[in-house]
């Protein structure tokens, strides 16, 4: 049996209007995490941010005499970021060094944010940060700069609490880090 055409017509009317009425009352959605874990590019940063501060963290509670205390800072790497740091504390370790003080995050700026991948530029202080030989002798560079910026990459990885782990650190001279 065939409906009527004006029958039709209101019934498609009707569905029309209803759908327009309800779409007026339903609530914006909230973000929703992509594949990364990320709703928004604020999520992110922070936790780029968060990443490196347990980054910087591990770092100044390692001890060079105690090659154990090395891994939580690999931890926090991938990449060249851990190939870099496992070459330099190796080294520092084999040399005897020993390092005092801290390293302080100044500032940290957004850089950007991919399917693969979260940027930013920090200014770090590292005018406390000694680093001796085992004869006590310095082996900081005389005209290292109390504070630097640092361009950082990091990498999305469920096997971080962050969800984000550093795949690259490189001089940002052209950043100015006050």
């Amino acid at each position: 049996m065939r409906m009527p055409r004006s029958r039709i017509g209101r019934a498609a009317v009707g569905a029309a209007l209803a759908a327009v009425l309800l779409s007026g009352c339903t609530p914006t959605p909230e973000p929703t995490p992509t594949p990364t874990g990320f709703a928004t590019d604020e999520e992110a940063f922070e936790a780029a941010e968060a990443t490196y501060r347990s980054y910087l963290s591990a770092f100044d509670a390692m001890d060079l005499a105690d090659p154990d205390s090395f891994e939580p800072v690999f931890a926090w790497t991938t990449g060249a970021a851990l190939a870099k740091d496992r070459k330099t504390l190796t080294t520092m370790h084999a040399n005897g060094w020993l390092m005092t003080g801290a390293g302080q995050i100044v500032s940290m700026h957004e850089g950007a944010r991919s399917s693969e991948r979260v940027t930013a530029v920090a200014c770090i202080d590292v005018s406390d940060v000694q680093i001796v030989d085992a004869e006590g002798a310095s082996q900081v560079e005389p005209d290292r700069a109390e504070r630097f910026g640092l361009a950082l990459s990091f990498t999305y990885s469920s096997d971080s609490p962050t969800g984000l782990l550093i795949e690259k650190s490189e001089s940002a001279e052209d950043q100015p880090c006050e």
